[in-house]
């Protein structure tokens, strides 16, 4: 009989230890955001009218990804302007973190709109070139800049977070950045209606904010971007069509 009952004791601790290994792999899955590489393409629209195009993508090389951002101008819009931005995030994966590698901000219609920066995780600091002039900035923790910002909203919408505070790259210098839901809203794409959740970017010493509108299935991809600024006329970056590799 005590045979028995030391059995039974025993195959119950196995199977509680059974259950919490499970239950701590299952979790740990849960919590990580799986990356997927897409290509996407925008409109770009100012007070109502379509003024151009935009690109976003997100690949991988290795252990590298690399987010990507291109624009023209379309139309009588050409006419008045030859600007072409380009930027480019490469950053890493590790234990849960998005590190920023190196970033690439550049217009084939600007020479002057070049800039470069380099992070070093291990000094805690990243090197920056802008506008010809070389500096430096301390890196505290995390740093996210206006790409990476849908790997962090992503994560905010699988952990249910509302509200963050990040460190923000933004014209070759660190900043405080404050993310935050504001709204679920309902948008229509291709005359169909999605469902979205809204977020709001604001940067210390910035008066223009951001509002991305997502789609919780495919939280990565931005179904629209809108930047708002006093005084000026809002830009709409609105989601035309996307290819998941």
């Amino acid at each position: 009989m005590k045979i028995k009952k030391h059995h039974n004791l025993s195959l119950l601790k196995w199977f509680i230890g059974l259950f919490l290994l499970i239950f701590n792999i299952t979790s740990s899955t849960a919590d990580e955001l799986t990356l997927q590489a897409f290509d996407a393409n925008y409109s770009l629209h100012i007070a109502g009218l379509h003024v151009g195009y935009s690109t976003l993508s997100l690949s991988q090389s290795g252990d590298l990804w690399r987010w990507q951002t291109s624009s023209e101008p379309r139309g009588v819009y050409s006419l008045l302007t030859n600007k072409k931005p380009y930027s480019e995030t490469r950053f890493l994966l590790d234990d849960g973190r998005h590190l920023i590698q190196n970033l690439l901000i550049s217009d084939e219609g600007d020479n002057n709109l070049f800039e470069t920066a380099h992070f070093n995780w291990q000094k805690n600091q990243a090197n920056v070139l802008r506008k010809k002039v070389t500096s430096t900035a301390s890196l505290s923790g995390d740093v996210y800049d206006y790409q990476s910002i849908n790997w962090l909203v992503a994560n905010m919408m699988k952990k249910e977070k509302t509200e963050i505070e990040v460190s923000f790259y933004m014209k070759g210098a660190i900043v405080k950045s404050v993310v935050k839901k504001i709204d679920d809203n309902n948008i229509k794409m291709a005359g169909q209606k999605i469902s979205a959740w809204v977020y709001e970017l604001t940067t210390a010493n910035s008066s223009s904010k951001l509002i991305y509108y997502f789609n919780p299935a495919k939280p990565l991809l931005p179904l629209k971007i809108e930047k708002i600024k006093p005084g000026k006329k809002t830009a709409i970056l609105l989601l035309k069509s996307a290819t998941w590799h």
